[in-house]
C-alpha cells in the first residue's frame, strides 16, 4: 500500500498492523544478509557451531529492528500531531509484536522471551552509542551539513553498523582512530561495508514507509 493509500485510509489501520508489518520486512531483511554467500564467507560461516551460527541471526534482526526503533525516534517529533500516538503506540510495541510472531512459527517462549530482553538490551546499548555517533559526526564535515533528515539517518546507519559489526565479530572487528580515540572499524573493512550497505538499503526502505 503506498504513502497516499495509507494517509487515505489511516483511521482503518491499528498500530498493530502497521507495526507487524514492518517487523516482518525487517526480519525477512535480516534473513536475506545472512542467507547471502558473500557475507557467510567473510564471517567463515561454515566452521562456526550451529548455537553460533544463530547467535550471529539473532544480532542481525535486532539490528534491524534497533534500525527501526532508531528511525521512529528521530521522525516523532515532526510527525503530524494527530499521527503521534499511532507511531508512539507502535514503538512501543516492535518487541512484542516480534515475540508474538516469533511464536506464531513455532519459536518457544523461553527462547521469544530470550529474544525480547535481548532486544531491550541492544536499545539501551545502541541509543548511548548514537549519542556518541552523534557527537562525532558533528565535529567531522558531517556536522556542516544542513539537511538533518540526511544526518540524523547518516548516525542511524553508522551507529547500527559498528554495533552489529562489534556483536557479529564478539568485539574483534580492527578499531579505527578519530580524534585520538578508538572507534567502529576501519572504513575498509569488509564485513563493516557489506553491514554498512545492508543498513543504509534498509533504512531507505523504512523511510518509505515510516511516519505517515
Amino acid at each position: 500500500m503506498n504513502f497516499f493509500f495509507r494517509k487515505l485510509f489511516s483511521n482503518h489501520i491499528k498500530p498493530e498492523e502497521e507495526g507487524e508489518f514492518l517487523v516482518r520486512l525487517v526480519s525477512g531483511s535480516a534473513f536475506s544478509v545472512f542467507s547471502d554467500e558473500q557475507f557467510r564467507r567473510m564471517i567463515n560461516f561454515e566452521k562456526r557451531k550451529q548455537i553460533e551460527q544463530d547467535r550471529i541471526f539473532n544480532e542481525l534482526v535486532v539490528t534491524g529492528l534497533i534500525l527501526l526503533l532508531m528511525m521512529i525516534n528521530d521522525f516523532l517529533p515532526d510527525i503530524d500531531p494527530e499521527r503521534k500516538q499511532f507511531w508512539h503506540d507502535i514503538k512501543e510495541g516492535i518487541p512484542d509484536l516480534f515475540v508474538n510472531w516469533l511464536k506464531e512459527v513455532g519459536v518457544g517462549d523461553k527462547f521469544a522471551g530470550i529474544w525480547k530482553k535481548l532486544i531491550y538490551l541492544r536499545w539501551d546499548e545502541y541509543k548511548k552509542e548514537q549519542s556518541a555517533t552523534r557527537r562525532m559526526f558533528l565535529g567531522s564535515a558531517l556536522g556542516d551539513i544542513q539537511n538533518e533528515a540526511f544526518k540524523d539517518a547518516a548516525v542511524r546507519v553508522e551507529t547500527t553498523t559498528i554495533g552489529s559489526l562489534l556483536h557479529i565479530t564478539r568485539g574483534n572487528a580492527k578499531p579505527r582512530r578519530i580524534s585520538g580515540e578508538l572507534y567502529g572499524a576501519k572504513l575498509n573493512d569488509p564485513l563493516r561495508k557489506h553491514l554498512c550497505t545492508w543498513l543504509s538499503t534498509l533504512n531507505h526502505k523504512l523511510e518509505t514507509r515510516v511516519g505517515w
